[in-house]
């Protein structure tokens, strides 16, 4: 492509116009190789009701088929670990309150006792006025000592504990107590997060991603939407040409409710949110791959008397096993499908297990990449 100069205009002018006009020759042809590039790819849509854990799928391709986590992630994520920890407490805190259920202290002296009972509601007072944000810089402090202190007692509290144990019935996250459980680690200024701490830090999905992946050759786009109704809306938008849904359900959430409302259970939510998705005409012939998520938590829970499967499934006639529960859920999500010959896909996951979700993926990759010969003629 070539410029002609039009007369009265200077040197400098004329130097602009051609810089511009190969500026925008360069973005002509940056936009064709993405469409060409697109053409090719492979679409998966990663769908799933609020707190499935599907977010935590997409770091897992990060960190298994991209370049990983880069700085400014772990920079937010460690800002976001300490939001959680905080939100955790102050949800802890209120519950105990809500439900009658009091400090402890396990000292007679409870008035000479830092930590005694009337010390832990100042602790209380202390961790409720704390902001949900922090500004995180390195190598600085952004929990001080006081509030370090007051976290960790009232962690130990066994009133704080005995609401714990309730968490099923409130809104908390997974990884309350697992990052708890290492909150002097978390707060000090030299404090490396790890992959693991990563996985586990809870970010509401409110904006739509889309990531590239480069799998043993095949160029795969993966789209992420917010997975709470009010975000739902939007998910129409992405169905055009996708090869496959990776839908992710929180199994191991059998016994817990929506953020939305209290009275919808998680799993009643998840397959409410399939079959409308699976029965869109726009993916009437689409393959779905189905992510029985949190395995973990529900081997943890099918291990207490007090949470039977049964309990919150009251059709469920099976042994209180996991396969059997697989097997309940299976036919559930099948059924729910008005395309008898849907192609569908079953996996038990920990999102949070790396070496457990590389073995899945690896296995979903070759999947879509065998669907995807099969749609080209191939």
């Amino acid at each position: 492509m070539f410029c002609i100069a039009r007369p009265g205009k200077s040197e400098e002018q004329r130097a602009e116009e051609i810089a511009n006009s190969k500026h925008s020759a360069q973005i002509d042809k940056q936009l064709k190789e993405e469409s060409k590039s697109a053409e090719h790819s492979i679409k998966l849509l990663l769908l799933g009701s609020g707190e499935s854990g599907k977010s935590t799928i997409l770091k897992q391709f990060k960190l298994i088929y991209g370049t990983g986590f880069t700085e400014t992630d772990m920079v937010t994520y460690r800002s976001a670990i300490l939001g959680n920890i905080v939100g955790s407490m102050k949800v802890l805190i209120s519950e105990s309150c809500s439900a009658g259920i009091a400090f402890e202290s396990p000292n007679a002296e409870r008035d000479a006792d830092p930590a005694s009972l009337s010390g832990r509601e100042e602790y209380a007072r202390m961790v409720s006025d704390l902001p949900y944000v922090f500004m995180n810089t390195a190598g600085q402090e952004m929990i001080s000592s006081e509030v370090l202190k007051a976290m960790e007692t009232l962690w130990a509290d066994p009133g704080i504990q005995m609401c714990y144990q309730r968490s099923h019935e409130f809104q908390l996250p997974d990884s309350c107590a697992y990052f708890m459980n290492k909150v002097r680690e978390i707060c000090s200024p030299n404090y490396t997060i790890t992959n693991d701490d990563a996985l586990r830090v809870r970010i509401m999905t409110t904006t739509i991603t889309e990531s590239k992946f480069n799998i043993n050759g095949a160029i795969y786009r993966v789209i992420d939407v917010g997975g709470q109704r009010s975000e739902r809306r939007k998910w129409i938008h992405y169905f055009d040409d996708v090869r496959a849904v990776l839908f992710v359900s929180a199994v191991g959430s059998y016994d817990q409710t929506i953020s939305e409302d209290r009275s919808t259970n998680r799993m009643i939510e998840a397959l409410d949110v399939f079959q409308k998705v699976a029965n869109s005409s726009a993916l009437s012939n689409t393959a779905f791959l189905v992510f029985l998520n949190k395995i973990d938590l529900l081997e943890e829970k099918l291990s207490n008397p007090s949470k039977p499967f049964n309990k919150f499934f009251p059709d469920f006639q099976g042994p209180n096993q996991v396969d059997a529960i697989q097997n309940y859920f299976i036919t559930k999500f099948k059924a729910a499908s008005n395309n008898p010959n849907r192609i569908m896909y079953f996996y038990l996951t920990k999102a949070t297990d790396t070496n457990q979700t590389k073995v899945t993926l690896k296995v979903v990759a070759s999947i879509t990449l065998q669907m995807n010969f099969a749609n080209c003629g191939l």
